[in-house]
């Protein structure tokens, strides 16, 4: 009897730990379709800036803002907001600013009692970063855990 729980316990957490490495291909997922159809002419029409699938490399012309200014590299915690600040910035073709940083940090503020932290922003979590997005006009799914 010890022997047969052994075992099964054993796969169990085998188990569990390829599914908590993210191993799970095994498992039949749905696909999503994240704004993007494919007509019977093999051209792509979209309706939005979401890519679904891709076996080749993509590369989208995000515009960069490092997270300082505002705030200082010793201190910041403005990562979550700026790669959000980015993300708006290429949905809506601008160039980001710091003063988009602050704006953010204001609104987590705001929002979530997040602190302001002089412009260093506070630790933030997809849920967060995904309600200012949309707060912002920005629209996201989420799959997986991650912002999409």
């Amino acid at each position: 009897m010890k022997r047969k729980l052994f075992y099964l316990l054993t796969i169990f957490g085998f188990l569990l730990a390829i599914y908590v490495s993210g191993c799970t291909n095994f498992v039949n997922t749905p696909g999503t379709d994240f704004g993007v159809t494919n007509s019977p002419s093999d051209t792509v029409i979209s309706f939005s800036k979401f890519i679904e699938h891709s076996d080749t490399k993509i590369l989208l012309d995000v515009p960069f803002l490092p997270q300082v200014p505002p705030g200082n590299w010793s201190n910041t915690r403005n990562c979550g907001h700026t790669c959000a600040v980015m993300m708006r910035a290429y949905y809506f073709n601008i160039e980001p600013s710091p003063d988009h940083i602050i704006q953010a940090d204001n609104w987590l503020n705001e929002r979530y009692g997040l602190s302001v932290n002089d412009y260093n922003g506070d630790w933030t979590n997809c849920f967060q970063i995904r309600a200012w997005l949309e707060s912002e006009g920005v629209p996201t799914r989420v799959g997986m855990g991650n912002i999409e």
